[in-house]
Parts: structure tokens; C-alpha cells; sequence
């Protein structure tokens, strides 16, 4: 009676396919653990660089177990199991960012009605709204600072701050240099709390006022500062709303503190953008030449 002789292409089939669904489990199961591993770690610690680490070791360390036990029941090499197992999620992960990036375009940016810009002295090509007195003029105009750096909202900040005008004053909102509409610097480097107190200076003198109202927010409140610092009879009132830090290790009231109010889920919530990159594009914008950044 003729012996029955195993195909070896089909042995090796069924062993590679069984060894891909280890590596599969291995992959899901070390992903799941890395994530459960932050997002507990979410709950001890308020530093987010501590909590990803946290759960990168915690992936890390699952594979490297999963890795160990097919290496030694199927006996193939640790090091490309390894390279599998923690290379391919890195590469998924990134592909579909890159694809929801692609299939997801970011909104249009309409510059508000009525915007203006102002050419400064100190090169600086700003953005601004203007939103004249309404009723018996007072006098000295306001100037809102926005915070960031780099964090404005031309539209929104005009429209509430532009509320002011009913008490007789002249409110301008404007983008700094380097945010919303306003031109940027080739050199990064020149960017500045002092450049942004010279290009207020600049613009007070351009819209011919003895003194401004300043009211200020966030990194705003540092320009105020150092604006008053450096021209201290050009400012009649100041408010300087969630200010940083006025010195260095004094908590100003953000950061952890802030975090420390937020519970649970709040806090998750506010973790998981961390993990959508920041899209910055550039345009030109051909009426004025300025580079802006959607």
C-alpha cells in the first residue's frame, strides 16, 4: 500500500497563515493594551508626555511578550517578528492619518467684511478691523490684544470686542504679525513679545491717538506688559485678562491647574486631540502680497 506523502507548499501554507494570525492577535491585543495603558495613565498624571510614554511602553512591552511566545512555537526569528508585529500599526496608523488628512480638507478661510491692513514701519503687514464710536466720541480708542501666540479670530473678536463702540469708543481688532491674516517673517527667529509691543507702538501712531485702552488676553497680556514697560504714558487703561505667568515657576493659573479642574472625561476629551497634527498651510494673498496661513 503506497504511504501518503505530505505536500510541504501546503504544510508551509497553513504554517504561515497560522503564524500571520498570531501576529494579528499579537498586533490588536498589544494596540488595545497600549491605549488602555494611556488612557488610565490619563487619570494619575496631567503630563501628556508621561501618559503617551506610558502607553507606548505598555504596546511595546505586549509585543515584545507576543513576539516571544510565536518566536518559540513557531520558531522563526525574534527580530522580524518584532519588526512586524510593531512596525506594521506604526504604518497603518500613519496611513490612514494621512488619508482622513487627504479626504478631509480644511475648511475655507473667508476673510472677515470690511477687514483692512495696516503697512507698517517695522515691516510688519497687518490685518484689522475697525469699528468706529457709536454716540458721543470719549476719546481714547480700544485695542484688543488676542492671545497664542498665534491664536486669533478676527471675525469673532471684532464682533464681541466691537461691543465696546457703544461707549463712545473706537475698537480695533487686529491679527499680529504672524497669525490669521497678517503677514509672516522668512526667519521665525524674529518673532517677538518686543516685536509685537513695536508693531502696537506702530499703530497707535498710525491711527494718531495720544493714549489706547488696551485690553489684552493670554500671550496678549505679555505684549501689554511690555508695551507699558516700554511706553508707559501711552496707555490710559490696561486689562490683561488670563495673563501668563508674571514670573518664571509662578503658576498664572493655566496648564496643570486648569487640567487639575476638568474630570474624567473632560480630561480624556481634551487628551485625545493631541493626537491630530496641526495643518498649517500658507496662501498668498494676491491683492496685498502678504503671506497668510489658513
Amino acid at each position: 500500500m503506497a504511504k501518503m506523502i505530505a505536500c510541504p507548499i501546503k504544510n508551509n501554507t497553513h504554517r504561515w497563515l497560522t503564524i500571520s494570525a498570531a501576529i494579528t492577535i499579537v498586533i490588536v491585543v498589544s494596540v488595545i493594551f497600549g491605549v488602555a495603558g494611556l488612557l488610565l495613565n490619563t487619570l494619575v498624571t496631567l503630563q501628556p508626555v508621561l501618559f503617551i510614554t506610558t502607553g507606548f511602553i505598555v504596546y511595546a512591552v505586549s509585543t515584545a511578550a507576543g513576539v516571544y511566545f510565536i518566536a518559540k512555537y513557531a520558531h522563526v526569528s525574534h527580530k522580524k517578528l518584532f519588526f512586524v508585529c510593531f512596525g506594521v500599526p506604526i504604518v497603518l496608523l500613519s496611513m490612514i492619518q494621512i488619508v482622513a488628512q487627504l479626504i478631509s480638507p480644511l475648511p475655507k478661510v473667508i476673510a472677515p467684511t470690511d477687514m483692512r491692513y495696516w503697512s507698517l514701519p517695522t515691516g510688519s503687514h497687518i490685518a484689522y478691523k475697525r469699528i468706529g464710536a457709536q454716540g458721543q466720541h470719549k476719546g481714547e480708542p480700544i485695542i484688543f490684544l488676542h492671545g497664542g501666540p498665534g491664536v486669533s479670530d478676527l471675525k469673532n473678536n471684532s464682533k464681541y470686542f466691537g461691543q465696546l463702540a457703544t461707549m463712545g469708543h473706537d475698537v480695533y481688532v487686529y491679527d499680529q504679525l504672524g497669525a490669521g491674516f497678517s503677514s509672516r517673517l522668512q526667519d521665525p527667529r524674529g518673532y517677538s513679545v518686543t516685536r509685537d509691543a513695536a508693531d502696537l507702538e506702530a499703530i497707535r501712531q498710525i491711527i494718531s491717538a495720544e493714549q489706547i485702552i488696551i485690553i489684552s488676553h493670554s500671550y496678549g497680556a505679555g505684549i501689554a506688559a511690555q508695551y507699558i514697560v516700554q511706553y508707559p504714558k501711552r496707555v490710559a487703561k490696561l486689562v490683561l485678562s488670563s495673563p501668563g505667568s508674571i514670573a518664571s515657576g509662578v503658576d498664572a493659573g493655566s496648564g496643570e491647574s486648569i487640567q487639575k479642574r476638568l474630570n474624567s472625561d473632560e480630561r480624556l476629551d481634551l487628551y485625545t486631540h493631541l493626537f491630530e497634527p496641526r495643518a498649517l498651510f500658507t496662501i498668498t494673498d494676491k491683492s496685498t502680497g502678504s503671506i497668510c496661513r489658513k
